[in-house]
């Protein structure tokens, strides 16, 4: 069925901004709650590792959903899709914040991480499609630039909410950009993009792909348990049902084939995905050393994290000018040995360390995320024809994501092996430092994993045009 696509946006920038204020409510809601967690344990007397829940619960909800939505979107409408998503996003979103306790807070965030998943798979999607060619390297530019800028001043911004005005306050402030993101985006984009009208949704490949991610996800997090074995044994077994079913179907879900032929694709997802396995809880983790251990105030601790954001908001658009020069998986590799450095330096933190030394280690690890993140989407995007370019953003946002959700779970089963089901407080600091110090050793060594599988690019040349016979064999295989 020919897809529906109509004539470039006469007013993109108006579409532009509705998309931004939801690019920036997810990270920013993100790196604020880090800053919030103390209040929340005060609060509901969490423990520890019922406390990383509120991150990983959010984050599965996000990553079960996200490919499945792209799939979806196709079918049903990009726009139609992205405005029930911010809608499902801004309305658990103000539920979060009139929660009444610690499960119906974690269930609230989970159910905005679905909503997010839509956004997400369609976001970049719609940005695109509004733009002409030449315009639109500046526009994914400037959605990169509010990423990091959300990220940057959410500690800030969400320490200075928190400790004022309470951890709810990031809540209903994130409701309310949520509600200008509809309102815009309703009255901004008014086209539609029906890439598969006519097509049949895979139900039965979505259902079994969801399964498989959560069963995985929350069987990680739950180890030594036997609940955590039987969850990722099954996790495991759903995985192998989906990739018999897709392999099988004429509609699949997902076009597994793009993995078995383009190496560079199949390696630099990898990459991204190892990459935020082993960065991502920095902010979570040193968010509540700052506080319990160093004894610093949220909007103090705020200050010393957005260190690392801040790097990579001003450094990301050079390490991506840099990649259309030089091979970029050089750059992605040395990055990478950068995160490592400086998540072992983070290994040796302890009750008398200055706040400045940490403040330069997370500038370090900022440099290196800027090195890596922007040469590495640069890969993957040009290894695909631009018929792939849909299915090749929502794998990297999956990678992201499930990165991310491996980070958290990884967080959740090194903090309950040293403090069990004890409540974090400034009593119990002392045993969560070894708990820190074995987390950021383990995240050290994934990102020695992570620059082999980026420097085994470099074996394979890594050059544009190779990338480009790549994609034209994949879309030659697809048009026949």
């Amino acid at each position: 069925m020919q897809a529906q696509r109509p004539a470039i946006c006469s007013n993109p920038y108006r579409v532009q901004f509705a998309l931004c204020i939801a690019v920036f409510l997810v990270p920013f809601m993100g790196s604020s709650l880090n800053l919030a967690m103390p209040l929340v344990v005060q609060d509901f007397a969490l423990s520890a590792f019922t406390l990383t829940f509120l991150i990983s619960g959010y984050l599965v909800g996000t990553t079960m959903f996200q490919m499945p939505a792209a799939r979806l979107a196709d079918l049903v409408g990009k726009r139609r899709l992205y405005l029930i998503g911010i809608s499902v996003f801004g309305f658990f979103t103000l539920m979060c914040g009139l929660a009444w306790s610690g499960p119906t807070l974690i269930m609230f965030r989970f159910l905005s991480g679905v909503g997010s998943a839509l956004v997400f798979a369609t976001n970049m999607a719609i940005l695109t499609a509004v733009f002409p060619k030449e315009r639109r390297g500046r526009a994914l530019g400037i959605n990169t630039a509010v990423v990091y800028f959300a990220v940057a001043a959410g500690p800030f911004l969400g320490g200075l909410l928190a400790q004022h005005f309470g951890w709810r306050s990031i809540f209903y402030v994130s409701a309310f950009l949520t509600l200008m993101a509809i309102v815009t985006g309703a009255t901004s984009i008014k086209d539609e993009w029906i890439e598969g009208k006519g097509e049949p949704y895979d139900y039965a490949g979505s259902g079994i792909y969801a399964a498989a991610i959560a069963c995985v996800v929350m069987g990680f997090s739950h180890l030594p348990l036997m609940a955590g074995w039987i969850l990722l044994a099954v996790g495991f077994i759903a995985g192998a049902v989906f990739v018999r079913l897709q392999l099988r179907s004429t509609y699949p879900m997902l076009r597994l084939e793009i993995f078995a032929q383009n190496r560079h694709f199949r390696l630099s997802s990898l990459s991204a995905m190892i990459n935020y396995s082993a960065s991502f809880a920095i902010g979570f983790i040193l968010s509540l050393y700052l506080q319990y251990v160093l004894g610093l105030p949220p909007d103090q601790a705020g200050l010393v994290l957005i260190a690392q954001p801040v790097t990579q908001c001003i450094l990301s658009p050079l390490g991506g000018r840099l990649s259309d020069r030089i091979n970029p998986s050089t750059l992605t590799t040395s990055g990478m040995g950068l995160i490592a450095t400086g998540l072992f330096m983070l290994a040796w933190l302890n009750e008398s360390t200055p706040v400045y030394h940490v403040t330069l280690i997370l500038v370090m690890v900022g440099v290196g995320f800027a090195m890596f993140s922007s040469p590495n989407v640069n890969i993957i995007m040009g290894s695909v024809s631009s018929k792939l370019s849909g299915l090749a953003s929502a794998t990297t946002g999956t990678a992201r994501q499930l990165g991310q959700s491996l980070s958290i779970a990884t967080t959740s089963l090194i903090v309950h092996h040293y403090m069990g089901d004890m409540e974090l407080s400034l009593e119990t600091a002392g045993l969560y430092l070894p708990a820190m110090h074995t987390g950021f050793l383990i995240f050290a060594a994934v990102c020695v994993v992570g620059m082999y599988t980026s420097a085994s690019k470099l074996m394979g040349g890594g050059n544009s045009k190779e990338w480009r016979h790549v994609s034209g064999r994949l879309e030659a295989r697809e048009g026949e």
